[in-house]
């Protein structure tokens, strides 16, 4: 057989939309992770902090992605790198959503909730494309296409 970094079968779909897709959900992360310091200003007035106090925020977000990063994978194997991803962008979404109050201690617990969010989303969502593409590669549909693809196995399972 071809040897496993041998793609040359893969159509550019299969290779583009797990890339597109994960892609994505990390720029929405970062976005996530980089809206408190570009509204520092803004955020540090409401809140009742000097603005320089951001860099206590971002911090913190990078301290709790530290710790998270080095403890991210057994998650990924353990529930799937997309199920992982998701709820990384759920936890994205709810740290910015808490944001919206003007509580001291409820900031410093959103810049954890995101720091820890950011930091699996990366390797959940390189695992996630790698795990597309190399379906792709060896003609395994995803489990969500299956039932649209029907049963033609023209293509000659070699299993």
């Amino acid at each position: 057989g071809a040897p496993p970094h041998h793609v040359s079968g893969l159509g550019l779909r299969g290779v583009l939309w797990p890339l597109s897709a994960t892609l994505l959900a990390q720029v929405l992360a970062s976005w996530a992770n980089l809206t408190v310091p570009v509204f520092a200003v803004r955020f540090a007035a409401d809140v009742g902090v000097p603005a320089a106090w951001i860099g206590l925020y971002v911090s913190v977000t990078y301290c709790a992605a530290m710790t998270s990063g080095v403890m991210g994978s057994p998650f990924i194997i353990r529930y799937g790198a997309v199920r992982v991803l998701q709820v990384c962008l759920v936890l994205c979404a709810l740290s910015l959503a808490l944001l919206t109050t003007t509580s001291l201690a409820v900031t410093v617990l959103c810049a954890i909730i995101l720091g820890l969010a950011r930091a699996l989303g990366d390797p959940a969502a390189i695992a996630a494309a790698a795990e597309a593409v190399a379906r792709q590669a060896q003609g395994t549909p995803p489990p969500a296409t299956d039932a649209a693809e029907g049963d033609d196995d023209d293509q000659g399972d070699e299993d």
